[in-house]
């Protein structure tokens, strides 16, 4: 079993998202965070950007056990500006670059090919005898290394281990290579260079990132540089750490890997959200491994086989990443009579007679499949049972509501029915969801629960559309999962948010 290091790159490619701006007290406490997942290195950012950049470095590195690196170009004064910020620190790496594609020397740096390795010799050993020979760290990156000229590429990287750089990293700057150039390559860099430390820096333009990172690994790469979702790098995105991990995970038969011990995969969720909730940027509901469409399913097949045995169609369960949910009640015209009968009995606890549901099922499918573009909720199954004259139990009506809004606060009033008793409430708030929501939790007496996930997306590109609001609520250890379609955000909002309630008060 061979080692494989992890090379968190989050926090430096985070800073080049595009709608991303981390202050470095965000940058602290995510590189905090990263931390209690056990990752072994830690790229904090490129000092010589700024004074507070400075400043994250510095406190990261002495606040966390990861090895923290500072990025700096090839150039005496990047060096020295990341070698004050780790002075005083036990936990010094670094990690420079120089561009080295013919487009990058002709149209960036304005230097031919023997100035370049001159430049390499000179400041590798610089940063070499600036840092601590025998215990620190220096990476050097060839940067566009899959589009510069093979030959050149191994005098740099030649010329790199010479000055006594222990670390060797491969860019794929603009997500250029395929799997089998980064296959090829790094097999002959780990047979050319058997001493050096080697790592691969992947991009996913051309959706290859994850396929070479693991590419590159399965040759004897032994450091892939990654990030965390939902932040990325401009453009398309780095590797996605989770995915490179569980891929790892999964085919210990093809990549046996030791990925350390500590490694604890049950942290990533709430990691991402974390990260999420801090700057702002929300992972997609069908990103791979971490989200919440990769536990759903619309066939009937796999709705049917999965009720039975989630592993006929979930190779990975959300309990491996410690992702909360509920198996939401995905109802569409691909559903079948024994995925609508499970989501009766769950949601209303009601158990149909064989002609019941034989009725509700074909008006389920005839609302399902002759209105285009129209969710099927869970109230409109509730207003099929009652047309087919099933009994069912709300615990919560919705009577009336108001919501003011002035430049300073929201107010809301609401009135509900909850169990056969008229309660009231009144908030204020910042904004108009917030102020309902409270509202709707004072009259309720329900301030033990936990809203942990609220989302809202138009259904279309058109100014009129319709609004979908997801919710999801924890109590008692439990997660409910609730949305309402609705041209109007705060009504869909109350309504979600109610119908959640409801069947928290009900069990």
């Amino acid at each position: 079993m061979r080692k494989i290091e992890i090379f968190d790159t989050s926090l430096r490619d985070w800073a080049q998202t595009a709608g991303v701006n981390m202050t470095p007290e965000v940058k602290i406490e995510i590189a905090k965070k990263i931390d209690e997942l056990w990752i072994p290195m830690i790229e904090a950012w490129f000092a010589i950007s700024s004074i507070w950049d400075q400043q994250a470095i510095r406190t990261i590195s002495e606040e966390v056990s990861a090895r923290v690196y500072s990025l700096s170009r090839l150039m005496e004064w990047d060096i020295n500006v990341s070698h004050d910020v780790l002075s005083e620190s036990t936990n010094r790496w670094i990690h420079t670059f120089i561009w080295t594609s013919p487009m990058h020397r002709n149209y960036k740096l304005h230097k031919t090919k023997a100035e370049i390795l001159e430049d390499i010799d000179r400041y590798v050993s610089y940063a070499r005898n600036k840092f601590n020979s025998s215990s620190d760290a220096i990476m050097f990156s060839p940067e566009d290394a899959l589009r510069t000229e093979n030959d050149f590429l191994f005098q740099t990287i030649e010329t790199a281990i010479k000055a006594w750089a222990n670390q060797i990293n491969i860019p794929d700057t603009v997500w250029f290579s395929q799997p089998m150039e980064i296959w090829v390559l790094m097999k002959d860099l780990v047979n050319s260079y058997p001493w050096a430390d080697f790592s691969v820096h992947t991009h996913n333009d051309l959706w290859n990132a994850v396929a070479n990172s693991l590419a590159a690994a399965y040759n004897w790469a032994n450091i892939i540089q990654w990030t965390i979702p939902p932040a990325y790098w401009e453009r398309a995105w780095n590797a996605d750490l989770i995915q490179v991990l569980m891929n790892i995970i999964k085919r210990p038969d093809i990549y046996d890997f030791d990925l350390g011990n500590k490694l604890d995969m049950k942290k990533v969720s709430d990691l991402v959200m974390f990260i999420s909730n801090s700057i702002w940027k929300r992972v997609s509901d069908n990103h791979p491994i971490i989200w919440s469409d990769v536990f759903k399913h619309s066939s009937w097949i796999h709705q049917d086989w999965t009720s039975k045995n989630k592993t006929t169609y979930e190779i990975i369960s959300p309990e491996e990443i410690w992702y909360k949910i509920e198996q939401s009640f995905i109802l569409t015209n691909q559903s079948w009579r024994s995925w609508l009968n499970n989501a009766i009995v769950v949601y209303f606890g009601v158990q149909l007679t064989s002609d019941t549901l034989n009725e509700v099922f074909t008006k389920f499918k005839e609302i399902s499949s002759t209105n285009s573009g129209v969710i099927v909720t869970m109230d409109d199954i509730r207003e099929i049972l009652l047309d087919s004259w099933v009994n069912l139990k709300r615990n919560i009506y919705i009577n009336d509501y108001s919501i003011t809004i002035d430049t300073v606060h929201s107010k809301a009033s609401i009135e509900l029915t909850h169990d056969w008793e008229v309660v009231t409430a009144l908030s204020n708030w910042v904004g108009p969801v917030d102020a309902i929501y409270n509202a709707i939790i004072d009259a309720l007496g329900m301030s033990d629960l936990n809203l942990i996930d609220f989302n809202i997306s138009a259904l279309s590109s058109s100014p009129s559309s319709e609004a979908k609001v997801s919710i999801k609520v924890e109590s008692d250890w439990r997660i409910y999962e609730e949305f309402w379609v609705d041209k109007d955000i705060v009504k869909a909002s109350i309504n979600a948010f109610v119908n959640c309630l409801d069947r928290v008060s009900g069990k």
